[in-house]
């Protein structure tokens, strides 16, 4: 998750559970938005069909479907990140709109899915005088194939 750190800079965080409770620590600062989407494959080919945020997975569970199963659909995992520099810009800068998932996934989503879309007039202050880029990855990860059933 994206959290503000202590000098003030946004810094994507992991959040782990301890003996005592929960704890996180910093992975790295000047993230503006950290954004994932979950890649479901629904005709078994390990090649995933559909891209949904985490949220909306319960949505999209057909009846009588657990969310379990629903879950161990996912093969891959789409990232998103939106950077920024650490030091200020002086020369002024253009507006920017970045759309972390592509112009098609904003076009459809941005309004439900808050994040993904991001603009140069979103950010205020000493911060709105940064050099942003934003970052995109799919990585694929093997979940439990369904047991073959022997005649």
């Amino acid at each position: 998750y994206v959290a503000r750190g202590t000098g003030g800079e946004n810094e994507l965080r992991c959040k782990y559970r301890t003996a005592s409770g929960w704890d996180s620590e910093a992975l790295v600062q000047g993230v503006e938005s950290f954004q994932v989407l979950y890649g479901l494959d629904h005709d078994g080919d390990g090649l995933p069909e559909q891209f949904l945020r985490a949220s909306a997975i319960s949505d999209a569970m057909p009846r009588g479907v657990s969310a379990v199963s629903l879950w161990n659909k996912v093969v891959a995992v789409k990232i998103s990140l939106l950077m920024r520099s650490a030091q200020r810009v002086q020369q002024p800068l253009t507006p920017v709109t970045w759309n972390l998932f592509g112009d098609v996934y904003s076009a459809r989503y941005a309004t439900t899915d808050r994040g993904t879309r991001l603009s140069s007039d979103d950010f205020t202050g000493e911060s709105r005088h940064r050099l942003r880029r934003s970052y995109e990855q799919l990585i694929f990860i093997r979940n439990p194939l369904p047991l073959a059933t022997s005649e």
